[in-house]
């Protein structure tokens, strides 16, 4: 049994692993968003999307993005939306600010929101955000690189072979 950097034990039929499509937070600091360790687990049909918080915090349920295999499509087809929208706004020059789609979240009693946000004209991102009866709360950035992966993620889970993504060599690590 290893442990990986989410503090889960992995094993040999579940575990968690680097995604392949990294995420970012907000740095209100620097005023940017900033790529952090982003893990995937796929339990049975629901792959959990992990990005670790700021605080460093491993066990902040808040920073899972849960997907039921249901849902992998619309998933998909937000992404794709994205995609769209990302290549209309470099090419118009424009800013926004728009939701693509929400869907419900694992098994969880909330929603994942799929939205395309704008940080300036030339930087536009994959929102991805948790909501529930009070709001949105935690929110996952992924810029165009990061969201081709995503939907690179969601195609393999959706047809079962998304572990089959999980590439780091760790036999370097004796």
């Amino acid at each position: 049994v290893g442990l990986s950097l989410t503090g889960c034990a992995t094993t040999s039929g579940q575990g968690s692993y680097i995604s392949p499509a990294q995420g970012g937070l907000y740095n209100s600091v620097g005023t940017s968003v900033s790529e952090r360790l982003t893990t995937i687990k796929i339990s049975g049909d629901v792959l959990d999307i992990y990005v670790l918080p700021w605080s460093g915090s491993q066990s902040d349920p808040r920073n899972t993005f849960s997907f039921k295999r249901e849902s992998a499509p619309q998933a998909i087809a937000a992404i794709e939306k994205f995609m769209q929208w990302y290549d209309q706004a470099v090419q118009r020059g424009d800013q926004l600010d728009k939701d693509i789609a929400s869907m419900k979240a694992g098994f969880f009693d909330y929603e994942v929101t799929f939205s395309f946000f704008s940080g300036n004209k030339t930087n536009h991102y994959l929102l991805l955000s948790t909501c529930d009866l009070i709001g949105c709360h935690t929110n996952a950035y992924f810029d165009y690189d990061n969201a081709v992966e995503l939907k690179k993620l969601f195609e393999a889970f959706s047809r079962g072979e998304a572990r089959s993504l999980h590439s780091t060599d760790t036999s370097a690590y004796q």
